[in-house]
């Protein structure tokens, strides 16, 4: 190394230096952290003073946005592994309310009676909200023990296992619990979304029963509804669960009425008419 490639590097080290005290005065930041965190000062003799502060800056704000994304990826798992640990309180509260309904002879049909009202109070939702987290926490504990256990690992999220839980509702306990074996290990070897667990549960599914799928759809055609929302801004929504072919029928119709008032003079889009 010659002396002007030593000398424009002592120099480029100097500016680095001036530079890393006078973001640490600014900031009230310890001087050693900055450095260590900015690292070694870049191996260049044409580096101006502008570039380097360039350079830092774009190196600190590279280390920030990858400390900010790892706690943000970190918090995710932690609010994850909370709403798994109240639902096996969920679990807990509910058994002692059975508990005391049976020290108190009350009917068997009336056992956990209050467990629902009282969630509810509690969490400052509604009765039936409450009572379908006691019923997705009662199949996760009995019939998805291991993907629980995964649960704010980062392998498997809440809203993941309340969709296996769907998938798997036509399953019989025992092939639940198979299923659920299954889908862990696919969980500890692949990074699955929601959507892609989801998948993955429909597959083993089928695997497991064949007829899974006219099995649901038989269930999902029992709770056919029409219903009228609340109305907000004026406006409101007509919301329908039909058949796939009558659900089709209705749109093909509103769809053919809409696109005429377009031909009509209508200036509004299809979707808007």
């Amino acid at each position: 190394m010659d002396r002007q490639t030593v000398g424009g590097q002592c120099c480029n080290r100097d500016m680095f230096d001036t530079v890393l005290d006078a973001l640490a005065q600014a900031t009230g930041c310890d001087r050693s952290k900055l450095g260590a965190l900015v690292g070694e000062v870049p191996h260049s003799e044409d580096l101006t003073a502008a570039q380097l502060c360039n350079r830092i800056a774009a190196q600190l704000c590279n280390r920030i946005a990858a400390q900010l994304c790892n706690r943000i990826a970190a918090q995710e798992r932690l609010s994850h592994a909370v709403q798994a640990t109240q639902l096996c309180d969920t679990i807990a509260f509910t058994t002692v309310r059975h508990a005391d309904d049976v020290q108190q002879q009350v009917p068997d049909h009336l056992h956990g009676r209050t467990a629902a009202t009282e969630l509810a109070f509690a969490m400052v939702i509604t009765p039936t909200s409450a009572r379908f987290r006691i019923h997705d926490a009662t199949r996760a504990m009995a019939d998805h023990p291991a993907l629980l256990s995964l649960v704010g690992t980062g392998s498997v999220s809440m809203t993941g296992l309340r969709g296996v839980l769907y998938a798997t509702e036509v399953l019989d306990p025992d092939l639940r619990r198979a299923v659920d074996g299954q889908l862990a290990a696919d969980a500890m070897t692949s990074r699955l979304t929601p959507g892609r667990l989801a998948q993955a549960a429909e597959r083993r599914v089928l695997a497991a029963d064949p007829l899974a799928a006219d099995k649901r759809a038989e269930r999902a055609r029992l709770r056919r509804s029409v219903r009228l929302s609340d109305p907000i801004d004026g406006t409101a929504a007509v919301l329908a669960r039909l058949r796939a072919e009558e659900a089709l029928a209705v749109f093909t119709r509103l769809d053919r009425t809409a696109r005429g008032m377009r031909r009509d003079g209508d200036e509004r889009s299809p979707s808007m008419t």
